[in-house]
């Protein structure tokens, strides 16, 4: 079971940028419900931290999908959940983080 929630640098910008795009567009609603899915996905992995899946290039990190599009990577260390980074799946592959 996790203790508490570590938000990288890099994700904790990446998320900045996510909701700026949303609230620059006119959809502050959308990016609250982008919050409000973020936080009950992380609720989620508190209890259950390995039902993300692994990424192949490294097993320690896990992802899991926030909606249709966005996924979150995260990885465990001890009793702390580290969220690393999102993405965008509509984005070209190759710049996917891992």
């Amino acid at each position: 079971m996790v203790e508490s929630v570590i938000w990288t640098k890099k994700a904790s910008l990446r998320l900045d940028e996510m909701i700026e795009y949303l609230e620059n567009e006119g959809a502050p609603l959308a990016a609250s419900n982008l919050v409000t899915r973020i936080i009950n996905r992380i609720g989620v992995l508190m209890n259950y931290p390995e039902i993300g899946r692994p990424v192949k290039a490294n097993s320690l990190i896990r992802y899991v999908r926030i909606d249709k599009h966005k996924i979150m990577f995260y990885r465990i260390q001890g009793d702390k959940l580290f969220i690393s980074n999102f993405f965008d799946q509509r984005q070209d592959p190759s710049k996917r983080p891992f």
